[in-house]
């Protein structure tokens, strides 16, 4: 995506995540997210100017689960949890799902929450890599 005038441009890589508690691939959803940020931080150094990370959910797995199990908490992105740039994240799985990432930047996650008509709600979560 670019955007600006003739004079000055700006070009971003923007990835879209939609979670639903439907369609519930956990925790392999969490690993694709985290997996999103590494390529976002890739784009960035290499091809564009920004890369933002938006993820939207109607599962409130993702935003505030108490905990997540030891073979794939590495995989967190529950509102208010922080990464720290070049911790190695490992799925711990007998048949890992995929590779371990590991991440350039700091990221602390917040999401926000959408109240939508009929009560539901739509969490939130944008975030620059």
């Amino acid at each position: 995506m670019c955007f600006g005038n003739k004079e000055a441009f700006s070009t971003a890589a923007i990835e879209l995540k939609y979670l639903k508690k439907l369609n519930h691939r956990e925790p392999n959803n969490r690993y694709d997210v985290i997996c999103d940020i590494s390529n976002l931080e890739k784009y960035k150094e290499e091809y564009f100017d920004i890369g933002y990370l938006l993820v939207l959910t109607n599962h409130e797995h993702y935003v505030n689960q108490k905990e997540y199990s030891d073979d794939t908490k590495d995989f967190d992105f529950r509102h208010n949890i922080q990464y720290k740039a070049k911790t190695k994240l490992v799925y711990r799985t007998e048949k890992p799902y995929g590779q371990p990432l590991v991440l350039n930047g700091n990221y602390t996650f917040k999401w926000n929450t959408l109240h939508l008509i009929n009560n539901k709600k739509l969490f939130v979560l944008i975030l620059e890599c």
